[in-house]
């Protein structure tokens, strides 16, 4: 294991992770598969940032002056398929696919 205390930078912008591991451990233990798991950790992601953005009085103002409004969006690149999250659905709603990956014949 590394020395943390040679990289402190590093540990922090880890650590912001943290909600979300904690998120990942109680709600999906099942999830054996890394895919799996690294899908749920993405998308739990998304309104972890938007309540973190929501902290920004910068942010606050423009939001509250109708200048700014926030989304949360996944995409997975396997598919080529884009999600928005929407909190009053599952919570992402897919936005279709981006673009049609085609075989080439040779």
């Amino acid at each position: 294991m590394p020395d943390r205390t040679a990289m402190p930078h590093l540990c922090q912008w880890i650590e912001v992770a943290a909600p979300v591991r904690e998120v990942i451990g109680k709600i999906y233990p099942h999830l054996r598969e890394t895919e799996n798991s690294a899908t749920a950790a993405a998308e739990e992601n998304v309104p972890f940032a938007l309540d973190n953005f929501h902290t920004y009085p910068c942010v606050q103002a423009r939001l509250a002056d109708g200048s700014l409004h926030l989304h949360g969006w996944c995409f997975k690149i396997a598919t080529a398929e884009l999600f928005a999250y929407v909190l009053e659905r599952k919570p992402f709603a897919l936005l279709g696919a981006v673009w049609t990956i085609q075989k080439c014949n040779r």
